[in-house]
């Protein structure tokens, strides 16, 4: 669905070709969709001039690859809704099953099953497909909205709570990583924005949504929105969003098989359409039983482990705002939830409009570093970041936005491109651990040290560790070559040592 006719090449011609004849043919525009110079008066420079031939990143047609970015949008707006919808339930919860706030606010603390989720389904779905692990994750979710609505037990909230952000939660990576599917490094910041502006709207109108449904349908209510959203999502998910995954796919050309094919491309198959003979080209990857400490791999490179202790950072001074607002706010003014909910419209909405925005700017920044530097923008292939800056193009924005957390994920699926459901879930990992850490210690922050200092120090705490960014920009282009060539040398190593076993 959506794939681009492979094209035809004689044995020992090179297809090489300039910008202008690529646009002139039945390939895609060479400076992605339709992106212009910055002045939108034409195509960026690079782009007109001459570039090696080879396969293109991903062959997908532009309006397929929209539709795409377009499902994991809506799918990003679940999981941060999940959280925030359900904030301005906590005191009516509390009331109604007989227990004190801060019991329910350990329900919360399910952040850690969620981090454990994150790299089992990360690294399923870096292995397996990304829809796979969309599906999976998507149907447990829906089970234990169910039983939310249903329960009326504090054992059974916090038990199906788990089971919520073991289903939900675990997808959270799985939007970046379908962006580094389809998107070259230079036009990755737009795709990012969009995910991101769907992630950031939960915070906006999850909370006014749970206010309401709190207020005049009661809790429950909450979790049944919850279980229709993802039932009329995982409908048309199922029937015509492609498998992206590169081991699975490959760059498109490669057709997907079994839970990897879209209903419309089972349905194409069964009435025998698909006439082309693929089973000499056919991937295989290899199914194993997922392994959370893979993300740990992660932490063990310097300028990654660097990048996501800042993001952690960064997110565990939002968290802890959102997890004590609704309660302080009844303390000091005593509002009701749908007055709780409407308190968190402003950030959400600013952080949505910021999204879009700072992607652009990320792509700008990327273009910007590549003029001073002289190189080459490969729209078509992806470009080779052994000599790009990545770190700066990506860091350098930084003093104009405040989403870092949207930066980072950014930077980290740059700098681990092999597996990037994995990187981001390394990221997702350290934040959720901190984060029910933090959610579990903050109402006791609170009572000895007041709401003043209480968010002063964690203040103090994210200025005093921002110089890492600094650090990154210096040495993190040596770092990552360190890392490239040790892994060029291990798998070196390796074939060495498979070819000298007696056969």
């Amino acid at each position: 669905m959506g794939l681009e006719e492979p094209p035809k090449q004689l044995d020992g011609v090179s297809d090489e070709k300039t910008a202008p004849e690529a646009l002139a043919g039945n390939e895609p525009p060479s400076a992605g969709d339709g992106e212009g110079s910055d002045d939108g008066t034409g195509p960026d420079p690079e782009s007109l001039d001459r570039v090696p031939s080879g396969p293109p990143l991903q062959r997908l047609f532009a309006s397929t690859k929209r539709w795409i970015i377009t499902m994991a949008t809506f799918a990003g707006f679940l999981s941060p809704m999940t959280a925030n919808i359900y904030f301005p339930a906590l005191n009516p919860i509390a009331t109604d099953l007989g227990v004190s706030i801060s019991r329910v606010n350990l329900t919360l603390t399910s952040m850690i099953f969620q981090a454990i989720s994150l790299t089992m389904v990360d690294d399923f779905g870096d292995m397996a497909g990304r829809r796979r692990a969309f599906i999976l994750s998507m149907v447990i979710y829906m089970f234990a909205n169910l039983g939310l609505a249903l329960q009326d037990d504090y054992a059974a909230l916090l038990v199906l709570r788990t089971m919520q952000s073991l289903g939900n939660n675990g997808t959270l990576a799985l939007f970046f990583a379908v962006v580094a599917d389809v998107a070259v490094s230079a036009e990755r910041g737009k795709y990012m924005g969009i995910i991101g502006a769907g992630i950031n709207t939960g915070p906006a109108l999850s909370p006014v949504l749970g206010g309401i449904l709190a207020q005049y349908l009661g809790w429950r209510s909450i979790f049944w929105f919850c279980l229709i959203y993802t039932g009329a999502w995982i409908i048309p998910f199922a029937i015509a969003v492609p498998e992206t995954s590169r081991n699975v796919v490959g760059n498109g050309s490669v057709p997907a098989r079994g839970w990897n094919l879209t209903l419309v491309d089972y349905i194409r198959s069964r009435r025998q359409l698909m006439v082309r003979n693929y089973s000499a080209n056919k991937l295989q990857p290899k199914l194993r039983i997922p392994n959370p400490l893979n993300a740990l791999k992660a932490l063990m490179e310097k300028d990654l482990a660097m990048l996501y202790f800042y993001g952690t950072l960064v997110y565990l001074n939002f968290i802890l705002i959102c997890a004590t607002l609704s309660t302080q706010f009844v303390r000091i003014y005593g509002y009701n939830d749908l007055q709780i909910g409407l308190c968190y419209l402003p950030y959400g909405v600013g952080c949505c409009f910021a999204a879009v925005v700072q992607g652009r700017i990320l792509d700008w920044s990327y273009r910007r570093i590549a003029r001073k530097i002289g190189f080459t923008i490969d729209y078509r292939r992806g470009d080779d970041l052994r000599t790009f800056p990545i770190e700066e193009a990506r860091i350098q924005p930084v003093g104009l936005r405040h989403r870092v957390v949207f930066l980072l994920n950014t930077l980290g699926v740059d700098l681990y491109p092999e597996a990037p459901a994995t990187a981001v879930a390394t990221n997702n990992l350290l934040r959720c651990l901190f984060g029910a850490g933090g959610t579990a210690l903050i109402e006791t922050m609170l009572e000895a040290m007041g709401r003043g200092w209480t968010f002063t120090f964690w203040a103090v705490v994210l200025v005093a560790f921002s110089p890492i960014l600094w650090i990154l920009t210096k040495w993190g282009p040596g770092w990552r070559e360190e890392r490239r060539v040790g892994k060029l040398n291990a798998k070196m190593g390796n074939e060495k040592e498979g070819e000298s076993r007696p056969r």
